[in-house]
């Protein structure tokens, strides 16, 4: 999991907030899915995400933006 970011600081702490509470898994399917959910989530960081945007919305953080994708 993010095995590609173990070595930085924030390994820890991105892991523990991705395993701290339930999840939603959701299942994509339509033409161009991913890049409609991936524009629908925002910027990873919320305080740079547009307007409207699930990370905009909802996010606290660039660690805790609420949705992965």
């Amino acid at each position: 999991f993010y095995a590609e970011h173990k070595e930085r600081p924030f390994f820890g702490s991105l892991v523990s907030f991705m395993t701290s509470g339930p999840t939603m898994l959701l299942v994509l399917e339509a033409p161009g899915a991913v890049d409609k959910y991936r524009k629908l989530m925002g910027a990873t960081d919320p305080a740079k995400a547009a307007p409207q945007t699930i990370r905009k919305t909802y996010g606290e953080s660039i660690e805790a933006n609420s949705v992965h994708g």
